[in-house]
């Protein structure tokens, strides 16, 4: 785990919307997240360094543009993130697989997007753990 959040130098952001609002599978979804699939990820891909969990608390007024959770995982490298991103396109075998959790991921669970994204600014080091992430799309013009 890194020492502060946000310090590696890629992150790899997933949007998920859960399906159910039974608070009986919305409790069983975080905990196998938590406890099953995040120490997964952090085990079968080297260079994930940490994970981060948000639940979303204010949609978007114009549009439906995020999932109801998001899922950060910091990345520690270049060669990290090419390796990963490499190995998502190899045959489901090659892959590394993970503990399902039926009902929950194919009947409950939507995947909105997946982005790997490279720190280019910061403004300041991390001082703590954020309590919100508030994510602004930009697509600057060529020019």
């Amino acid at each position: 785990m890194t020492a502060a959040p946000f310090t590696s130098g890629f992150l790899y952001w997933i949007a998920l919307d859960f399906g159910g609002s039974d608070p009986a599978d919305v409790a069983r979804f975080n905990r196998f997240y938590d406890e099953t699939h995040v120490p997964e990820v952090l085990a079968r891909h080297p260079g994930f360094a940490a994970a981060h969990r948000y639940a979303i608390q204010v949609p978007d007024e114009r549009g439906d543009l995020g999932g109801t959770y998001l899922a950060a995982y910091e990345v520690e490298s270049e060669q990290a993130a090419v390796a990963y991103l490499a190995g998502q396109g190899a045959d489901d075998g090659a892959r590394p697989g993970y503990t399902d959790d039926p009902p929950l991921w194919p009947d409950l669970l939507t995947h909105r997007w997946r982005v790997l994204y490279e720190k280019v600014a910061e403004t300041a080091p991390s001082a703590g753990v954020p309590d919100a992430v508030y994510i602004i799309g930009i697509d600057p013009p060529a020019e």
